[in-house]
C-alpha cells in the first residue's frame, strides 16, 4: 500500500537520497530544492541564486507500508507564469518500485492538486535520455503535449518541454 504525504523533515534525507540517485546528472539539485521547500532561509538563498524566478516550492513523497520513501513529486511556481501554471518538480520512482503503479499514482495525485488549486497548466521539462523513457510514456498517457525542444548545455540529450492543459 503506497501513500502520498507532504515532504517533512522526517522524509527529507530519504527523499534527497532517492532523487539524487535517480537524477545523477544533476547531483544535489533535488536536495537543495527539497530543503528550500522546508526552510524559508534556504528558499531565499535558492531563489536569489535563480534570479528570484521561483514563487513557491512544495514537495511530496510516496511511502510504502514500512515508511520507505519510494517516490517523489513536487510543484513549483515561477514568477513569470504563477497565476495559471505549476511546474512538476523532481518527479521520480525508486527503481525497485517501477512498474508497480507508483509513478502513475504520484503523477495523478500531482495533476489533481493542480486542478484543485485552479491552475490552467501543469508544465514540466524532461530529456531524450533513455533513462527518462518510462516517464515520457506516463506523461504522454496523461495528455501532456510537447511544446518545445532544445539542446542542453550540459548533456548530449535534448531538453523536452511538455504541458498539460487542465
Amino acid at each position: 500500500m503506497i501513500k502520498i504525504e507532504k515532504l517533512t523533515e522526517k522524509y527529507l534525507s530519504a527523499a534527497s537520497k532517492l532523487a539524487d540517485t535517480v537524477f545523477k546528472d544533476e547531483p544535489k539539485l533535488p536536495s537543495v530544492g527539497f530543503e528550500a521547500s522546508l526552510d524559508q532561509k534556504k528558499f531565499k538563498q535558492l531563489n536569489e541564486a535563480e534570479n528570484n524566478e521561483i514563487a513557491s516550492l512544495e514537495y511530496f513523497v510516496a511511502v510504502d507500508e514500512t515508511d520507505k520513501v519510494v517516490g517523489t513529486t513536487g510543484l513549483y511556481a515561477l514568477e513569470k507564469d504563477k497565476k495559471d501554471t505549476y511546474w512538476l518538480g523532481w518527479y521520480c520512482v525508486d527503481p525497485e518500485f517501477r512498474g508497480k503503479g507508483v509513478g502513475s499514482k504520484l503523477l495523478d495525485y500531482t495533476i489533481e492538486m493542480v486542478k484543485e488549486r485552479g491552475k490552467k497548466f501543469l508544465r514540466l521539462y524532461t530529456s531524450t535520455s533513455p533513462e527518462e523513457k518510462a516517464a515520457q510514456i506516463i506523461y504522454d498517457s496523461r495528455g501532456f503535449e510537447t511544446t518545445k525542444k532544445e539542446k542542453s548545455e550540459n548533456s548530449k540529450y535534448e531538453i523536452i518541454y511538455k504541458e498539460l492543459a487542465l
